[in-house]
């Protein structure tokens, strides 16, 4: 019985070596060569400039506009649109513009004559005309809002209005500049909208 056992233990053995040596020998994969320069090159950047690079590139083009955007008004010769602006270094947001509108009229009745003497005009009423939020924009100078205001009453059939902005000089003692004429016919003659020279009218009220 106990020989027996031993020659089986005894025939196992080579069989389990024969099996082993069969396998195929484990062989490590080759690692791909990195150049050294742009090996070094990544390692001397910053963790997080590796992981976002587009994050900065987007927070540079913001900052870039942040400073933009306030430089346009700052080397614009219109002062007195804000949008912007730097308002904590504000020299005319406590000022406010004055703006009237005449429209030709048919007949007599509330009619008065037009600012330019060729017919007959009656005076707009711009809170019932327009939204107060508009009114108000014109009472910043808004040309944009202006010009919107201009093309709708002009688009009527034979039309006729004349508007009048005068806005305060942003230095004191802030006297009136005439940015819109109103003998300016504005319907038969759309060029004369807005066609007064600030840069001009800002020079000659800082030279007086």
């Amino acid at each position: 019985m106990g020989r027996t056992s031993k020659r089986r233990k005894g025939k196992r053995g080579p069989k389990a070596s024969a099996a082993t040596a069969a396998q195929p020998p484990v062989v490590a994969a080759a690692q791909p060569e990195v150049p050294e320069a742009p090996r070094a090159l990544n390692e001397a950047l910053p963790p997080l400039w590796r992981r976002a690079p587009l994050s900065f590139g987007l927070a540079a083009a913001l900052l870039s506009l942040q400073f933009w955007l306030p430089l346009s008004y700052y080397l614009s010769d219109y002062p007195w649109d804000e949008r912007f602006s730097w308002r904590m270094f504000s020299t005319v947001r406590s000022l406010s513009c004055q703006v009237q509108a005449w429209e030709g009229v048919e007949g007599a009745g509330r009619a008065q004559a037009c600012p330019d003497g060729s017919g007959r005009c009656a005076p707009l009423r711009l809170t019932a005309e327009l939204h107060m939020v508009w009114v108000n924009l014109l009472k910043r100078g808004r040309r944009e809002v202006l010009r919107r205001f201009v093309e709708e009453r002009c688009a009527k059939p034979e039309a006729r209005l004349y508007v009048s902005l005068s806005c305060p000089h942003p230095e004191a003692p802030h006297p009136l500049l005439t940015i819109q004429s109103p003998l300016d016919e504005l319907c038969a003659h759309p060029e004369a909208l807005l066609s007064a020279p600030i840069a001009e009218l800002l020079a000659r009220e800082e030279g007086r």
